[in-house]
């Protein structure tokens, strides 16, 4: 649930295309893995995986790579975040890249200026993401 499954729903809805979800009951690797197990065994594994998060998404690549399954050219995979770790697994995993340190930066001046005044209202700032496209997703 939240903003980014939204999102997904949203953006294959205006496609035309089902959104299809691999549940998993917390954000470990052996649920991971036994979701992506059983979506292997039941032949109803997708062309490709958008993950929540690129943790979800280094733990799928993992699992997949152990089944058989070579991500980047059997499956894609796209994780969200932008984590360094995600740039060094097997298959460098395609994420959108979150402007972490502007977020942090932005945190604090809208903080102190809330502490400052705390009857002005709540400050808010869209940021853009960055899409960076790696092996995992140049099937």
């Amino acid at each position: 649930s939240g903003p980014r499954y939204e999102a997904y729903t949203t953006k294959l809805s205006d496609a035309r295309l089902p959104a299809t979800t691999i549940g998993f009951e917390n954000v470990s690797f052996a649920p991971i893995r036994d979701a992506i197990v059983r979506q292997v065994e039941a032949r109803t594994l997708p062309d490709a995986i958008l993950c929540m998060n690129d943790d979800i998404a280094i733990a799928a690549s993992y699992a997949l790579e152990g089944l058989g399954v070579k991500v980047g050219s059997d499956v894609a995979l796209v994780g969200f975040d932008g984590i360094e770790e995600a740039e060094h697994c097997l298959c460098p995993i395609t994420t959108v890249k979150q402007p972490i340190e502007e977020m942090c930066r932005l945190t604090y001046r809208f903080l102190k200026a809330q502490m400052e005044n705390p009857e002005a209202p709540p400050q808010q700032r869209i940021l853009k993401p960055e899409l960076v496209i790696r092996e995992s997703s140049r099937t």
